[in-house]
């Protein structure tokens, strides 16, 4: 691991959360450059178009996942891999393993700093066999990224990790894409049984929600809240429901 310039590929699809991580490595004192990536599609991308000594990649993120980013790319290929999630479900994994190190955000320097230090320290076949062996342990799942709508006659992909939320309309679900609303012919359980369950949670019986788009969740009484969404929209989340949110 070179230990005088490193070249850092930072992929999280929160500018929040990639400022935190530029701002810790700038106190962790060594000199190094970065790019940045807001989705798996370009964290990958930024893989394949350069040379990175590091890279710290977010599990959930639209269109690639940070282990499908890794799967596409090549263990064989990728440098040492910090992953950094908000999302509890694989971390016990990921330290049974001894893999890469794995970060469960909010994380603190100190946490952080000892990330850095683990990972300089591995050599890269350490790295390649580590990767493979925390592979089996992620979802393997092919999860839908797109469902076919109808719009004037034509049938159009709708990118699912680009919506939202999905409701209910009668018996079929519905979402708001771009302005438009569509009816999708299959129920909301149906759909959500095709959907990533770490990226979509139910909180109604009417709703399904995009977890990369909630801004603040909101109690209220008796166990009920409101989740206020990124784009200013209001949904309700019922008691039966939270758990699945917030615990």
């Amino acid at each position: 691991m070179p230990q005088s310039k490193l070249n850092l590929l930072i992929a999280d699809d929160e500018a929040p959360a990639r400022r935190k991580v530029i701002k810790l490595l700038e106190a962790y004192g060594k000199v190094f450059t970065y790019e940045e990536a807001e989705d798996g599609l370009q964290a990958l991308q930024l893989l394949k178009n350069g040379q990175f000594d590091l890279a710290l990649l977010d599990i959930q993120m639209p269109k690639y996942t940070g282990m499908e980013v890794v799967r596409q790319f090549g263990f064989q290929h990728m440098p040492p891999v910090i992953f950094l999630t908000a999302y509890n479900e694989y971390a016990i994994q990921a330290f049974e393993v001894h893999a890469v190190d794995y970060l469960l955000k909010p994380f603190d320097f100190d946490r952080f700093k000892g990330a850095l230090d683990r990972v300089f320290a591995q050599a890269a076949p350490a790295q390649t066999d580590n990767l493979t062996n925390l592979s089996p342990h992620f979802p393997t799942k092919n999860y839908k990224e797109h469902l076919w709508v109808n719009k004037s006659g034509s049938y159009l992909p709708l990118p699912v990790n680009e919506v939202p939320v999905f409701g209910v309309d009668g018996n079929y679900a519905e979402c708001e894409f771009q302005g438009r609303t569509y009816l999708l012919r299959e129920s909301l359980q149906h759909l959500e049984e095709q959907l990533d369950p770490a990226v979509f949670r139910r909180t109604h019986r009417s709703w399904l929600v995009n977890m990369h788009f909630i801004k603040a969740v909101h109690s209220k009484s008796h166990g009920d809240c409101t989740i206020e969404l990124k784009d200013g929209r209001s949904i309700p989340m019922s008691r039966r429901y939270r758990k699945n949110l917030i615990g």
